[in-house]
């Protein structure tokens, strides 16, 4: 028999200077212990899913150009990692459960107004169990939020100085949502080369250092943009662990 107990809710907050670390082959996820990692399953029937998941844009301001970046953000998961986002506006009668916020708060989404932090992605998961065991964290509910209304995002194609770019924001934060967490030393991890002269080769799940100006903050998040490696690799390796 299986069954499910809700448990509660977690938030990941982009900050825009905290220190994290990356790995030159995988990314760590929440949890290395099988029983405690967390996937999607959307139909509920106790099988983590392997694609696609569906992301929905909800709220206001929702112009051309912040649709382009949705989708983009959603085709570089899609088109380089095998598990798939698809990206869709929301409509009634679709789901809330994963959800790109944009506008004035709402109950289907909680936004983030912090000195500091540029988006959050706030999730619910709950345990399943099979023989009075638990085989997997079953994910209910993601939704992404920006601090637009302390901050200055960017919705071009291109570089825009003293703006960070909406699109690498939320390539990041997709990738909280695919169950990726900032890379921890603790977990065996190197840390991120912010000094390598490379940085914008850098794995896309990476957190900013303290180190960071305002300025090279708003560059990173421009790279955010394009997948390394590390963030598909570290994807793959996630769901194929799928119980």
């Amino acid at each position: 028999m299986f069954a499910a107990i809700p448990i509660g809710i977690w938030v990941v907050l982009l900050s825009m200077a905290s220190p994290h670390n990356a790995s030159a082959t995988h990314i760590h996820y929440l949890s290395p212990d099988l029983p405690n990692t967390r996937f999607w399953d959307t139909n509920l029937n106790n099988v983590p899913d392997n694609g696609p998941l569906n992301f929905y844009a909800k709220g206001n301001g929702w112009t051309s150009l912040a649709q382009i970046r949705f989708d983009n953000a959603g085709n570089e998961w899609d088109g380089d990692t095998t598990f798939n986002i698809d990206t869709f506006l929301w409509t009634t009668g679709t789901t809330n459960a994963r959800l790109v916020w944009r506008g004035g708060a709402d109950s289907s989404c909680p936004t983030v107004d912090v000195v500091g932090q540029l988006a959050s992605n706030t999730w619910e998961s709950d345990p399943v169990f099979r023989n009075g065991s638990v085989i997997f964290w079953r994910m209910r509910t993601s939704c992404i939020s920006f601090n637009e209304a302390r901050y200055d995002f960017y919705f071009g194609s291109g570089f825009a100085t003293g703006y960070y770019h909406w699109q690498g924001v939320l390539t990041h934060e997709m990738g909280h949502s695919v169950r990726l967490e900032h890379p921890d030393t603790s977990q065996g991890d190197p840390a991120c080369n912010w000094t390598s002269g490379d940085v914008d080769a850098l794995p896309t799940l990476c957190g900013n250092p303290d180190h960071l100006s305002t300025s090279q903050e708003q560059l990173v998040s421009h790279w955010r943009r394009t997948l390394e490696p590390a963030d598909v690799h570290s994807a793959d390796w996630v769901y194929a662990l799928r119980p």
